[in-house]
């Protein structure tokens, strides 16, 4: 029993907790990027429908992307994937949106499948500056793009809709969160994550700058981000128009299982309108 244990060796005890916790916060510390971001090393087959393309970023570095342009007078997609792996593992989610015309530019982040370069939050909002510029290039105006941010790049998409002074067609969020330290705190409930993050990606304290037609896409039975988080985005952002679309007995994983697709366009054919 507690009663029963010598002060010297209570003192020990706590000591070697204090110490146990103070290594975990440390690691915690250093290994987060390897946490947040998950690269891969292959670089994907391009699809025989996409044309090569070069993203430079406002750091001097060359990201590889795909490119399909649209149709004419058609939307254009600019896809911002999440966390992990590369292009072709998101092709079955673009492919509708080019049978139907519209022009395609997705690309792997810094560090991601061969680029160059190391993943940070200003890292990647580089990147989508970069593929924007591109888009730019090609004579695309802001009202024929629609942002897709999956997960992670849902932050970026965020982040590039606030920093423009002219609205996108529109801004589709993909399972967002509202910050890296709400989501770590959930998983680590024990640790400073407040303190300790390094890509705080603070979407909750920049999302009522939006300006472009935002739909929220997501499930309700995620293991990571819980639905509070999309909910809590989708009231405080600022759209005018906006709307949610949350799947209660969906995962994350399970979205496109179901098709979005269909309702997506919906919300885009009103947004042509609007």
């Amino acid at each position: 029993m507690i009663k029963n244990i010598k002060p010297k060796n209570l003192a020990i005890a706590v000591l070697v907790g204090l110490l146990g916790y103070a290594m975990l916060t440390a690691m915690l510390f250093l290994f987060q990027r390897n946490l947040i971001y998950r690269p891969t090393p292959v670089v994907p087959e391009k699809p025989a429908w996409m044309e090569s393309v070069d993203l430079k970023t406002e750091d001097g570095l060359t990201l590889k992307g795909w490119w399909r342009a649209p149709e004419k007078n058609r939307p254009t997609l600019l896809y911002f994937q999440g966390n992990a792996g590369h292009m072709k593992q998101r092709l079955f989610k673009v492919a509708p949106y080019v049978n139907k015309g519209f022009g395609v530019l997705m690309f792997s982040w810094r560090g991601f499948a061969g680029n160059p370069g190391s993943p940070t939050e200003e890292g990647l909002y580089q990147d989508g500056h970069a593929a924007l510029n591109f888009l730019k290039a090609q004579k695309i105006p802001h009202h024929n793009i629609f942002l897709y941010g999956e997960s992670l790049g849902a932050a970026v998409a965020i982040k590039m809709d606030t920093e423009q002074k002219k609205n996108f067609l529109s801004v589709i969020l993909e399972s967002p969160f509202t910050s890296i330290p709400e989501v770590g705190k959930g998983i680590y409930p024990l640790m400073p994550v407040e303190t300790l993050a390094l890509d705080p990606f603070m979407n909750i304290d920049i999302i009522q700058e939006m300006t472009s037609p935002l739909l929220l896409v997501a499930g309700m039975q995620s293991p990571l981000v819980s639905f509070s988080q999309s909910d809590r985005l989708l009231k405080k952002a600022g759209s005018k128009i906006k709307k949610g679309l949350l799947y209660p007995h969906l995962s994350d994983f399970e979205l496109h299982d179901r098709s979005v697709f269909e309702d997506i366009i919906l919300f885009l054919n009103k947004a042509i309108k609007a």
